[in-house]
């Protein structure tokens, strides 16, 4: 019996040992244990295949955070594509370490559970890995290598830790045996607060750069004391609604002891001038917590003459493109100011108040520069810059404010009614990241128990940023100079969204974001060629090529000329024109100059003059620049002289049979080539000056000739191709009239004309008239109707057709604008 009862006892003691030795291998294996304190931004999902598809959904995350997606890709691609599987009703954290000011690296750590990682390694072998093993801090740590393709990966316990960098996973081993390197025991506070169950996860952010973590161009005062103001450590839930990501949280415990404060309401918003582009508002109900929230010094008696309310905001200038600041703040309306108010002229006031001074200032130092002010109701704007003081009250006076814009005023209606600190900058403006598809990112904090409740909203670009006026201008973009060059429209790398190329007067180039935004500007010759997009390193990023008479430029889309631009012209004979040819898209590019003397260069793309054109000596100028075609695996080099010689020509440089061929007219008009399945069909299509029409085949047989009926005895012929190649228009002209058929148009000097057509989709065709002279642009059918309303323009213009409306980009004086026309 003894015997039995000590047996018994044995039993429940082992099994007390073993619940308690799981119980506790179980509570202190907890993937936290792994998570370094020096993380930047943690991301921890409970549910992480239903987060992270539910995450996918926002455009925002899809189109802005895609290095996420590419990251779950690659572990997927570790896990032989069963990461679904192994991560249902399972946990991941993603751990972003900020290896360098704008590049983070991801460390993920999960629950190991059934996972065979013999089999991941034999798979990896059969993909062509080469793996290794080496000991951390007692634990093997796995590494797996093919070409510039580095894994690794740990086992610790029933947990594992994968990543890139084997410097990450070296840490997270370090931290799991040092209880002062855990983030969640270091930052304790940022753990206690309640957890939404049904959001999409949990972020914490460690990190005191967040410009930097947003990839946000932060080299300017006014962002540099924004970010300041903001906690470095906080806690948020995501969310996403529609078209907007919530995020809300807490910010970990503030250092300094705030009084209890209140919320209040923004009214600094509705009085913004309408070239806002950051906006940085802080209220108080305490005019200590106030100036503390401020980070400036107490001014005495501050809150006998002024609200506790501030508004600093970031504007552009439309005549110079620069950022200036300025702050707004709101007076008490019992006081009579006109007394103390130094009047300089037209509603312009001098700043007279050095403590005022001091608020406003951006940075604590000694010098004060001088500062203005204009009023609106109870609000003074207060700028050191007085033209813009003068922009903003004219801007005023056209009721023209930033609240207005239905981006800005939709977004604002997502917001928080009230708070203490409040945030909204124009990502677009300012992101390094221009694949990015944010368009506007919100912070809004209120203090409450010593920490800072967190409130951010971050839209789509999706929400048009509609500018109202009476052209229904759009997108608007003001050069240093007039404008001399049109708007040349290209298409991103990054998103397939147009940009433009433009010029001005000055010789200034500049390359304009899809919102007309200034991506770069660069002072060169003048352009005399089209501008062409190539990619020249073959890595599927454009660049721009183009010409002018001295040089050949490249330039990528940061504005950095590419490696040996510009080349030298090659001849003493100014460039005329300018052709790019890719004969088989292997993107080995020619480069084609023609010169004023008639010499012909083939260059390769990094400026080598090639065998045969080097120079080709013709008789005559060229029309246009030699122009390639290639027919069933043969390439043809076109060339057509003023003097109406054609030659058609192979890459050596030789004619080929049946040319060059003599029409004996005068040619100004470009060709248009008709390719087709053989030689003997491809056709090339020209027009003489008088009205004759010649198609030539590729074998150098003239197909037909035709002579067009002439209006009037000095009358000339012109045929201009739609921008696309689709179809070419004729019509003829002399000193006063445009003809088409047995129709005319009256103008005092066709001299003063530039001339283009377009045929668009839906059987719409447009020939389009701009008078540089009257600086008016006009848009015909065929027949001399108008089918537009003129517009003002003095060059060329650029239409991007869409399925509901046209987006036309033209310039006038100093301003290059996109009016839209819906159909």
């Amino acid at each position: 019996m003894k015997t039995r009862i000590v047996f018994f006892i044995l039993i429940l003691l082992i099994s007390f040992y073993f619940f308690n030795h799981f119980k506790f291998s179980k509570s202190s294996n907890d993937l936290w244990d792994l998570i370094p304190s020096k993380s930047s931004i943690i991301l921890e999902l409970e549910e992480p295949i239903t987060q992270y598809n539910k995450m996918f959904e926002s455009s925002i995350i899809k189109n802005s955070a895609f290095e996420i997606k590419n990251h779950f890709e690659e572990f997927n691609f570790f896990l032989n594509n069963n990461l679904e599987s192994f991560l249902k009703d399972n946990k991941l954290i993603i751990s972003y370490f900020k290896i360098s000011n704008f590049r983070l690296e991801p460390m993920y750590v999960t629950y190991k559970r059934t996972l065979d990682l013999d089999f991941i390694f034999r798979k990896m072998k059969e993909n062509g890995y080469d793996i290794s093993e080496r000991k951390f801090n007692n634990q093997i740590i796995y590494e797996f290598k093919k070409g510039e393709n580095n894994y690794t990966l740990c086992s610790i316990e029933n947990m594992i830790i994968f990543s890139n960098n084997s410097l990450l996973v070296e840490d997270a081993i370090r931290t799991k045996s040092n209880t002062n390197l855990k983030f969640r025991k270091n930052e304790s506070d940022l753990f206690s607060q309640v957890k939404i169950i049904k959001d999409i996860g949990n972020l914490y952010i460690n990190e005191s750069d967040i410009f930097n973590l947003l990839n946000i161009e932060s080299k300017n005062k006014f962002l540099n004391y924004t970010q300041s103001i903001f906690p470095e450590k906080s806690f948020f839930d995501i969310k996403f609604e529609d078209q907007l990501l919530r995020l809300n949280g807490f910010s970990s415990t503030l250092t300094k002891s705030f009084y209890k404060d209140k919320s209040r309401y923004d009214s600094i918003i509705e009085i913004l001038p309408f070239n806002t582009i950051s906006y940085l508002n802080i209220n108080s109900v305490n005019e200590i917590n106030f100036f503390q929230l401020n980070k400036k010094n107490q001014i005495e008696s501050f809150s006998n003459n002024y609200e506790l309310e501030i508004g600093r905001a970031l504007i552009e200038n439309r005549k110079s493109n620069k950022y200036e600041e300025i702050t707004i703040l709101k007076r008490k309306p019992s006081i009579n100011y006109n007394i103390t108010d130094s009047l300089l002229y037209d509603g312009i006031y001098k700043l007279d108040d050095q403590k005022i001074n001091t608020l406003i200032d951006l940075e604590n130092i000694s010098y004060k520069s001088e500062k203005f002010f204009i009023k609106k109701d109870n609000f003074i704007i207060i700028s050191d810059q007085i033209n813009t003081l003068i922009d903003i009250r004219d801007d005023i006076e056209k009721n023209k404010f930033w609240i207005k814009k239905l981006d800005i005023s939709k977004f604002r209606n997502e917001m928080n009614k009230t708070h203490n600190i409040s945030f909204i900058i124009n990502f677009s403006k300012f992101s390094k990241q221009d694949n990015s598809e944010l368009n506007l990112v919100s912070s809004q904090m209120s203090l409450i128990d010593n920490k800072l409740y967190l409130s951010s909203n971050l839209s789509d670009k999706e929400v048009n940023n509609v500018q109202y006026s009476n052209e229904n201008i759009v997108k608007e973009f003001s050069a240093k100079n007039n404008i001399t060059l049109k708007p040349n429209v290209i298409f991103s790398h990054l998103d397939n969204k147009p940009e433009v190329i433009t010029q001005d007067e000055r010789n200034n180039i500049y390359h304009l974001s899809n919102e007309l935004n200034l991506i770069w500007s660069d002072s060169i010759e003048k352009i005399n060629s089209n501008i062409y997009s190539i990619d020249y390193y073959k890595n599927n990023k454009k660049q721009i090529l183009f010409s002018s008479k001295n040089n050949i430029y490249s330039y990528d889309r940061k504005g950095n000329p590419l490696t040996g631009f510009p080349i030298k012209n090659p001849s003493e004979s100014n460039i005329e024109h300018l052709n790019v040819i890719d004969y088989d898209r292997s993107k080995r590019y020619r480069l084609i100059t023609a010169h004023k003397n008639g010499d012909i260069y083939f260059l390769d793309k990094s400026g080598r003059k090639l065998e045969g054109w080097a120079p080709m000596k013709m008789e005559e100028q060229l029309v246009q620049e030699p122009l390639h075609a290639r027919v069933r695996g043969k390439d043809y080099i076109i060339i057509l002289l003023k003097n109406g010689s054609l030659y058609l020509k192979n890459r050596r440089g030789s004619n080929y049979p049946g040319f060059p061929i003599k029409t004996n007219n005068d040619f100004s008009n470009k060709i248009k080539i008709k390719i087709s399945n053989s030689p003997t069909s491809s056709e090339i299509h020209l027009l003489s000056d008088n009205g004759t029409i010649s198609k030539v085949n590729f074998n150098g047989k003239v197909i037909s000739q035709t002579d067009l009926y002439r209006p009037e005895k000095n009358s000339k012929f012109k045929m201009i191709e739609d921008a696309t190649g689709k179809s070419n228009f004729i019509f003829s002209y002399d000193d006063n009239y445009i003809y088409s058929d047995d129709k005319k148009l009256f103008y005092d000097n066709t001299n003063n004309l530039e001339f283009q057509y377009y045929d668009l989709s839906k059987n719409i065709k447009y020939f389009v008239i701009t008078d540089k002279k009257f600086k008016k642009t006009v848009f015909l059918d065929q027949n001399l109707n108008f089918k537009l309303n003129a517009i003002d323009s003095e060059n060329k213009i650029s239409i991007m057709d869409y399925d509901n409306s046209l987006n036309i980009y033209k310039s006038i004086n100093n301003i290059l604008s996109m009016i839209e026309i819906k159909k």
